[in-house]
């Protein structure tokens, strides 16, 4: 269970990198915004899962 969530932190980890270096249209916010909220929501993201992790692990 733990290496489950561990490898879907992981994964978040890595489709918060792929926006910031991806390039991403938007009609109506900038684009360096959009790269920032992208990568901010899969880092959190990511820490909650991983938080859960070391929970189970205690």
């Amino acid at each position: 269970m733990v290496w489950c969530l561990a490898s879907c932190a992981l994964c978040c980890i890595g489709l918060a990198i792929a926006a910031l270096t991806f390039k991403l249209c938007s009609i109506w916010l900038p684009p360096h915004l959009l790269r920032g909220c992208l990568a901010t929501t899969f880092l959190i993201i990511s820490a909650i899962v991983l938080i859960l992790a070391s929970s189970l692990l205690a």
